[in-house]
């Protein structure tokens, strides 16, 4: 509905031009950044609330976004 695209991302994936990456867990920040420019770390919860509130929301709106403590695998 906001015009994103899904792609997957691993750490064999090549550069492509994104406004944001979501990673499911620290350790899938850890090792993209490991073989890619390093990027700010965006958890689920932040594409959740956008979702929640129908538009893209301020990645430091709250500590959520970028706390993986919650993560399964932090």
């Amino acid at each position: 509905a906001a015009g994103a695209t899904v792609v997957k991302v691993t750490a064999q994936s090549g550069s492509m031009a994104c406004n944001y990456i979501v990673f499911v867990g620290k350790a899938a920040h850890e090792e993209y950044c490991a073989n890619h420019e390093p990027v700010p770390s965006l958890a689920e919860e932040w594409l959740i609330q956008c979702l929640i509130n129908q538009r893209i929301v301020a990645i430091n709106e709250h500590p959520s976004y970028t706390d993986f403590n919650k993560s399964s695998d932090a």
